[in-house]
């Protein structure tokens, strides 16, 4: 009797899957190492272990776990990160990035020909980035899986 009134039930019918989203997922890495942790190592290297990642989000590239609460609130800790592959970041946004031998998931910010990377968290200080640092752009966080 229940099984029938699961073809009535609306909210069933909004949130069903349809065939046709399901073949929408795109497959991307996973890398499995927490993205505040440092690496010494080009996340894009062979080496470096992953999984596959189903996402609907087209504009994927890949996705990274998140290690630590300095973006929290908004960015939990355990949280996995969808990213967009980008050399440059916009001020503002927040992105993944290798610094001196580090990769952070951060806001980046521009300011009086200055470039810091900065936690949500307002317990952190901002990393202020110095012209004989290394920073690298992995790309853009485009969306949050908690």
């Amino acid at each position: 009797m229940w099984s029938e009134a699961i073809l009535d039930n609306d909210y069933f019918a909004i949130n069903t899957i349809s065939s046709n989203s399901i073949q929408n997922f795109k497959k991307v890495p996973l890398y499995d190492f927490p993205l505040s942790v440092g690496v010494g190592n080009d996340l894009f290297d062979e080496e470096i272990p992953f999984d596959e990642y189903k996402t609907n989000n087209n504009d994927c590239d890949f996705a990274l776990h998140v290690s630590g609460n300095s973006m929290e609130p908004d960015i939990p800790d355990g949280s996995i990160v969808l990213i967009k592959r980008s050399d440059s970041i916009e001020s503002g946004e927040i992105g993944a990035f290798f610094y001196n031998g580090s990769v952070y998931c951060k806001k980046l910010i521009h300011e009086h020909d200055k470039t810091f990377l900065i936690s949500i968290n307002s317990e952190y200080e901002p990393i202020h980035v110095l012209d004989n640092d290394t920073l690298i752009s992995y790309g853009k966080v485009i969306e949050l899986i908690k």
